[in-house]
């Protein structure tokens, strides 16, 4: 059996993890381990001694660099917050040690898209100063070192002109040529004289990371980057040379910077592994290497919705993991460099307090890596030791990879740290703001424009806030939102009870004539968008934006289906691409085991693969055999039966039961009469009703109207 084969076993537990209580109240922020002894005790790797067993590992740093490679303002705030919140250990984002090798790290004019230590001086001075930000905190401060993405890495020009007339240009890289994962191009199988050129890359980086006072260095061998494919003898097929075994470039990277450092150097390797197919022995001869820690995931670059941890995962989903490996090197008696045990760093989903105190308490991981959580809330680590959880933050979703930059859909401040302080500065002259709308811009747009000293009316036609996301909270497996709009309505009323200037409003249509009564200085307009039309109104269906069940009390089998009448349906197709057709068709799916068709009208890969929670969720879906069509174009639709043409043909569907999630289009109805006709001297429009957008568009777009007011 293979390693993917292996790996397809072991995620199946993944599938519905969402029917088990318990481990639904495990993706809860409770506080009942309080006071976090473990959490908070300090921890040594190799010679390093860090205050807590809190780590945060970045995403890549996409674009946070000058063309040079220099870190700029932006990246060194970044990093500075999360080591005033509390953090004890950073990992930057990855920094490539390709140079020009790889075409895919550089645009086309051969300017850097990521912060680079190597090939230039001039970029020291700003790695130094970021260092010493953290230093002044009291984090200890690691730098991450990549080869580069190899067969996942994106070349920046147009394929098919590279194709036609630049035959001899440079292609991404890999270890044994191929066709690249992300473009219809071919590799470039790099040669025992390069990959020796980038091991001596990882030492000039290393040596020059200790030289500007990091405190150590992290090897990414994960992520389904260069080196994770010459370490996969699947991808690296090399019958002959040095680096034919797929344990050597990987091992010859450590042993080089473990010369230029000396011995005292702490070296951590970052690596997904199959939890059916474990390389112990690879894992082994690192540690005689010279590895003094490891963080790892499960999965592979197949299993990137695994790997890179999507949220519809169940929490603390790689422990069982890293108990395994602790085990091993228990048995084995493996220990670093500095005759103490090997520390495992667990990730995946462990930013629920009580979680990782458990984790770390049972042993099975000796160390917590962070992501998403101190993207959301830089502030985690500090908040938990002061048993403030209820103002933690809840993780949505955050990404990133060498695509974009780090996005966060919760932190409107995520990467403009520099710009937008957590310290506001108070106006002089405050004024009178209504906000219509307490959907994600409406409440984030109120709160900032609050922070700054107006005087904010907020409006809201339903008896509560939340727009959209109290449509998105029918699956449980979509905790995270519920925990999201528990946590800004907790938020909400708080301001107020506590804040005479800060006024809710629930249950009130704000018109044109009641908004001009009140004489507002500012109107904000954040009212949502429309439900796009259909041309069949005849036929019964539910549009998927329609539903609301996030005041349910009652979540009992059968409830969901009785709320619909839909209990004898079993032919069940929804028509449209809104992210909330992937949600519903995986709750009637798995939890009651309904017959469901998709129907999308866009691309698989423009409009389906674009975040981790629709891999994982059309992964189980493809398991389950549900019938999956792209670019839809309807032909006919009855009673009974839809007809139409998609990319395998032409197809006409028995049906009992119709959901349309064809998605929001814009409704500036009123932010148009209002003025057209003056009603206040600025009037702003943002979210869905000016442009349909994410849950990270519309916080983002709220946030920084609220705190420009």
């Amino acid at each position: 059996m293979n390693s993917n084969q292996n790996l397809a076993q072991y995620v199946e537990q993944y599938a519905d993890w969402f029917l088990d209580a318990q481990l639904l109240q495990k993706n809860q922020y409770s506080n009942n381990l309080y006071p976090y002894d473990h959490l908070f005790s300090p921890i040594k790797l190799n010679q390093t001694n860090v205050k807590n067993r809190i780590m945060f590992n970045s995403l890549p740093n996409f674009n946070m660099a000058e063309q040079s490679g220099r870190p700029t303002e932006a990246l060194s705030a970044f990093y500075a917050e999360r080591a005033k919140g509390g953090v004890g250990l950073i990992a930057t984002g990855a920094v490539p040690v390709t140079g020009k090798l790889d075409p895919t790290v550089i645009d086309s004019c051969g300017r850097s898209v990521f912060p680079q230590i190597i090939d230039t001086i001039s970029v020291l001075s700003g790695w130094t100063e970021l260092t010493e930000t953290c230093h002044v905190f009291s984090a200890k401060i690691f730098l991450t070192l990549s080869a580069g993405p190899g067969l996942t890495g994106t070349l920046r020009v147009d394929s098919d002109k590279v194709k036609q007339f630049f035959l001899f240009a440079k292609r991404p890289i890999s270890p044994s040529g191929g066709k690249s994962y992300t473009q219809n191009l071919n590799t470039r199988r790099l040669s025992e004289y390069k990959l020796r050129q980038i091991i001596a890359n990882f030492a000039q980086a290393a040596e020059l990371a200790k030289e500007v006072n990091f405190d150590g260095i992290l090897i990414e061998g994960g992520r389904g980057e260069l080196i994770a494919q010459m370490s996969d003898p699947v991808i690296n097929r090399r019958k002959l040379g040095s680096f034919s075994h797929n344990q050597t470039f990987a091992l010859e990277i450590i042993r080089r910077i473990r010369r230029i450092t000396g011995s005292d150097y702490p070296i951590i390797y970052s690596l997904d592994l199959d939890p059916g197919n474990l390389p112990l022995d690879f894992l082994k001869n690192l540690i005689q290497a010279g590895v003094d820690g490891f963080v790892i995931r499960p999965g592979n670059y197949v299993y990137k919705w695994l790997s890179q941890g999507a949220r519809t995962l169940p929490p603390g989903y790689s422990l069982n993991l890293a108990d395994q490996i602790k085990h091993y090197f228990l048995t084995e008696n493996l220990l670093g460099s500095n005759g103490e045990p090997v520390p495992i760093i667990a990730s995946g989903k462990l930013d629920f307090p009580d979680l990782a105190e458990e984790a770390l308490i049972s042993g099975q991981a000796d160390m917590i890596c962070l992501e998403d959580a101190l993207l959301a809330d830089p502030e985690w680590a500090k908040k938990v030791y002061c048993n403030s959880i209820d103002l933690i933050r809840p993780v949505v979703r955050a990404e990133s990879d060498y695509q974009q930059k780090i996005s966060c859909s919760v932190n409107p401040r995520i990467g403009q740290e520099h710009k937008y302080k957590d310290k506001v500065i108070q106006v002089g002259s405050p004024r009178k703001i209504a906000i219509v709308g307490a959907g994600l811009a409406g409440i984030e747009c109120a709160i900032a424009a609050h922070s700054k000293g107006h005087e904010i009316w907020l409006f809201e036609q339903t008896g509560k806030i939340g727009g959209k996301l109290n449509k998105t909270l029918t699956p449980s497996f979509r905790i995270d939102i519920a925990n999201y709009l528990s946590w800004q309505q907790k938020r909400v009323a708080n301001l107020v009870e506590n804040s005479s200037s800060f006024n809710l409003v629930l249950n009130t249509i704000a018109t044109m004539s009641m908004l001009d009564e009140r004489n507002f200085d500012v109107i904000v307009v954040a009212s949502g968008g429309k439900s796009k039309p259909f041309e069949q109104t005849d036929i019964e269906m539910i549009d998927v934006l329609d539903l609301d069940f996030s005041s349910m009390t009652d979540k009992t089998e059968g409830t969901l289906l009785e709320q619909l009448n839909i209990v004898e349906k079993n032919k069940i197709v929804i028509y449209g691409e809104h992210p909330m057709a992937l949600d519903i068709a995986y709750n009637l799916v798995y939890a009651y085991d309904k017959q469901v068709s998709l129907l999308f009208e866009g691309e698989e890969q423009i409009t389906l693969l674009q975040n981790l929670e629709s891999q994982h969720l059309l992964y189980f879906l493809k398991r389950k055999k549900v019938d999956i069509y792209y670019n839809v174009i309807l032909s006919q639709l009855d009673k009974e039966q839809i007809s139409f043409q998609s990319t395998a043909g032409r197809y006409a569907l028995p049906y009992d039961f119709l959901f349309k999630a064809t998605g929001l289009e814009a409704d500036p109805e009123l932010y148009n009469l209002l003025y057209k006709y003056k009603i206040s001297p600025s009037v702003y429009h943002i979210g869905d009703c000016a442009k349909p957008g994410s849950h990270a568009d519309n916080i983002k777009a709220g946030y920084r109207l609220g705190i420009n007011l």
